[in-house]
């Protein structure tokens, strides 16, 4: 069963900064890599593979 409390427990991640994370729509996207990687989909590999620019990681605040 996939509930807040199984993934944050599979990941080690603290619970309730993980459903701030997603009420607030903050959850790095590393994390959603994670969640999307328990279906088997590797989506950061599939990004990275069909990069067809430079890859430049910008700040934003």
């Amino acid at each position: 069963e996939m509930t807040a409390e199984n993934i944050c427990q599979l990941h080690n991640w603290n619970p309730a900064k993980f459903i701030d994370s997603i009420n607030t729509g903050k959850l790095p996207f590393l994390n959603w890599c994670l969640i999307i990687m328990m279906f088997g989909i590797n989506l950061q590999k599939m990004i990275l593979k069909d990069l067809e620019a430079p890859f430049v990681y910008e700040f934003i605040e």
